[in-house]
């Protein structure tokens, strides 16, 4: 704007090295309007960098014990107490066999879930039918969106219906068959990195 101002293009040289000079000094001293904000606020945010205390951790490290997990073939009430006994977003599945006890063959985010319990999935999977795109709808946006769903109202018009609890949903259809798998010793800085970017 300055050159066009002028007139006079032989400006442009020392105004960009004006500001660059500007724009270093402006970062040595102070944090940038953002940064002085979300702190100002109390914002809960990631750092660029991640803390230097888990360079020297791994995966294993800060791991639970204990995953809560979810079986191919699993039951209206067994989701039901997952998602009033946790707050995880989301729940590895596990093959239904005896012997895959530990074999993870898919994910399933917890918003997925609501909408699947929301729509009643299990009746429709019980009449043999397909999926109506109205719900594949609703399932495939609720990957993108973060909407909030109300667990007791759930749970309330579910155990209305006193049979609901025990109907089987084959979760298989809903499931991403190939989630992100972190080895027990990948470093924690990967770990990260990864799911910052996600």
């Amino acid at each position: 704007i300055l050159v066009e101002a002028t007139q006079d293009i032989a400006l442009l040289p020392p105004i960009m090295l004006a500001l660059a000079i500007s724009r270093a000094v402006g970062d040595l001293l102070t944090p940038s309007f953002d940064d002085a904000m979300m702190a100002l606020l109390s914002l809960p945010y990631l750092e660029a960098e991640p803390p230097r205390l888990i360079e020297v951790l791994t995966a294993q490290d800060v791991m639970s014990d204990e995953p809560v997990t979810l079986r191919e073939y699993t039951t209206v009430g067994d989701i039901l107490r997952v998602l009033e006994s946790t707050t995880h977003n989301g729940f590895p599945i596990l093959g239904s066999g005896e012997d895959t006890r530990t074999s993870v063959v898919g994910f399933i985010l917890r918003r997925q879930l609501y909408v699947l319990l929301e729509e009643k999935v299990w009746l429709t999977q019980a009449a043999g039918m397909p999926v109506s795109d109205a719900i594949r709808e609703a399932y495939v946006a609720s990957y993108m969106t973060r909407n909030q769903f109300d667990l007791d109202t759930l749970v309330h018009d579910i155990a209305e219906e006193a049979t609901a609890l025990s109907y089987t949903i084959d979760l298989r259809a809903f499931m991403d068959p190939s989630p992100l798998i972190v080895s027990l010793s990948m470093p924690l800085t990967r770990v990260y990195n990864i799911f910052n970017l996600l």
